[in-house]
């Protein structure tokens, strides 16, 4: 009687210290799991900004294009250079974009 009553007490802690260390990695893998959501969110927000910064570009070359399409721009010496310089600068930006 008394091995059985010893055995029982036994099980009870192991499984009690079982219990507590679950408990534990349930605790610390909720905190893994809203560290992972918010680098998600992060990303998320990279992304858009990106997206976002490419579009912004892709625009402004688009409308570079349509000004340039006469080339009246080139024949004033000053707007000319300038005008050239902003082309070069929207070139460089070109480079970074995700559709070419």
């Amino acid at each position: 009687m008394i091995y059985i009553c010893i055995s029982a007490a036994l099980f009870l802690l192991v499984s009690i210290i079982c219990i507590i260390l679950l408990v534990r990695k349930t605790r610390e893998i909720s905190k893994m799991e809203t560290a992972m959501l918010e680098l998600l969110s992060d990303r998320n927000q990279y992304v858009t900004t990106l997206n976002t910064l490419n579009r912004t570009i892709l625009s402004i070359d688009a409308n570079l294009k349509k000004i340039d399409s006469k080339g009246s721009f080139e024949s004033d010496d000053e707007i000319g250079f300038f005008f050239e310089e902003v082309k070069k600068m929207q070139q460089e930006l070109m480079l970074y974009t995700t559709t070419k």
